[in-house]
């Protein structure tokens, strides 16, 4: 069973790296652009990131889904030409009407994303970003269902990469500002499509389309359509309702504590990678309910060890001096305050992925689009209500509203389909030691030591747990046999 666990934690990281490292970008340039942009500048950054988010699910149609289902379906080579055929020219002849659209209403979409001062170039950015994203989308998929993860990780640590080095040079160097840091994106996603067609693409591709397939395919891949929708909206609820209420500076600064809180965001995404096809094939074994149970507990301690360490860092961190320069600017400082409640909605969906099994195993999806959608209704309301009395904290609490009102139903639907007895005595336990550790950080009497006894504190963690008998003999057994063979540098061996 703790080689099954760890096996899953070890796919999470594998499967994710390759698309968590351009996220992990846009984490890392977040010092860049609080000293280089002002506020209302990485406002518009901000929202124009959300809108491709949210764009890019009608340019794929669902397809990107059903890519992967029906290439893996086929075996014969030229059937999966013809189903990757099928799918590009479908996603290029729907990106391209689409792009031409967004072109053609520049002007007016300019204004009514980002507001009459900014200029329409961005809307022009944004089109042609969004053609690119489509169809790399389907080339990734398509190495993912041909399982060839290395190919995978280094088109998207080399695109990073160029990313990366672009946004340096428009924002330091040619000091282009946010329209530059726009352009590295696109040069970026023109240089993945390059990639992908060399080694991909061209290989692929044929000039064949079934419109029976189309059909089919389509049918499989429009209902999943509304849930995606829904976690995209639920992204950009807050940040458009944020401009609309209390201004795009204010977005700037809810945007930079947004990216601070990523972390946490970071780590369901790599969960989630490996998580949906643990669930499939291991629901049948013996001893799987516990195996669940177990996993979530695992879950819970890792991602309330890392929600506890940054709500306790996150100030000295955004203050913390390089020579002459604060890591962040300081007309950013404020972002720290909706830190905390922003990854505590994202441990929320943590556990809201995790509750998942019952659904998926009966395969029941439309409770997905049900829940989805209360959890975009109930997140606009609570931002439109919160925002007016607590500005962006109250968005943040929204978010954390929206994310509860979720992981509360479902949790009460899967034990409904697939019930599972969840360790709530150790859980309480690690709720007690997330609870106490914080307020001690609160009341810490060391004004000019402060960020020392945070990290005291964080490294009394685990010992907090041992000591009120979080962990059972058989694992502590267990970590020090792992421990010992490492450090002898014997691979383990369960």
């Amino acid at each position: 069973m703790f080689k099954k666990i760890l096996q899953l934690f070890n796919q999470s990281l594998v499967y994710g790296i390759g698309t968590i490292f351009e996220r992990l970008l846009g984490f890392a340039l977040v010092p860049i652009f609080t000293h280089v942009l002002s506020k209302a500048e990485f406002g518009i950054y901000v929202l124009w990131m959300a809108y491709v988010a949210l764009f890019v699910i009608f340019y794929a149609l669902g397809l990107n889904s059903a890519l992967i289902r029906f290439y893996t379906d086929s075996d014969a080579p030229r059937q999966r030409k013809l189903v990757f055929s099928t799918i590009f020219l479908s996603v290029l002849a729907v990106s391209l009407v689409l792009t031409l659209a967004i072109f053609f209403n520049q002007r007016y979409l300019s204004n009514a994303l980002f507001g009459p001062e900014t200029d329409s170039i961005v809307v022009k950015i944004m089109a042609a970003v969004l053609l690119l994203n489509a169809l790399n989308l389907i080339g990734l998929n398509t190495l993912k269902a041909e399982n060839r993860a290395a190919s995978f990780l280094w088109i998207s640590l080399a695109s990073g990469g160029v990313m990366l080095g672009l946004t340096l040079y428009f924002l330091i160097i040619a000091k282009s500002g946010t329209i530059g840091a726009l352009w590295a994106i696109f040069f970026s996603d023109a240089f993945k499509f390059l990639l992908l067609t060399l080694i991909l693409t061209r290989k692929r591709f044929t000039f064949r389309f079934s419109f029976s397939l189309l059909k089919t395919m389509l049918q499989f891949g429009l209902p999943f359509i509304p849930t995606v929708l829904a976690v995209a909206l639920m992204g950009i609820i807050d940040r458009y309702l944020i401009k609309k209420l209390i201004g795009l500076e204010m977005v700037g600064i809810y945007g930079t504590g947004y990216r601070l809180a990523m972390v946490l965001a970071l780590f369901n995404k790599a969960f989630q990678y490996a998580w949906e096809p643990f669930i499939v094939a291991t629901h049948s074994q013996p001893h799987a309910r516990e195996l669940f149970a177990k996993i979530f507990t695992y879950f819970l301690c890792i991602i309330s060890f890392i929600f506890t360490s940054f709500t306790l860092l996150i100030d000295p961190l955004v203050r913390l001096k390089l020579g002459s320069f604060t890591l962040f600017g300081p007309e950013y400082y404020q972002s720290t305050s909706v830190v905390p409640t922003l990854m505590l909605s994202s441990l929320i969906y943590g556990c809201y992925l995790n509750f998942i099994i019952g659904v998926y195993i009966e395969k029941k999806s439309y409770y997905f689009i049900i829940i989805s959608g209360v959890g975009v209704a109930v997140a606009f309301v609570a931002n439109l209500l919160l925002i007016q009395i607590c500005g962006i904290q109250g968005a943040a609490w929204a978010t954390v509203i929206a994310y509860a009102v979720m992981a509360i139903w479902l949790f009460f639907l899967n034990q409904r389909l697939y019930k599972i007895l969840y360790e709530y005595a150790r859980i309480g336990k690690l709720a007690l030691v997330v609870g106490a550790t914080i307020i001690f950080a609160k009341l810490s009497p060391f004004e000019e030591w402060d960020t020392v006894f945070k990290l005291v504190l964080i490294g009394f963690f685990p010992v907090a747990l041992f000591l009120i008998g979080f962990f059972h003999k058989h694992e502590l057994a267990r970590l020090k046999t792992i421990l010992s063979a490492i450090s002898k540098g014997i691979p383990w061996q369960n």
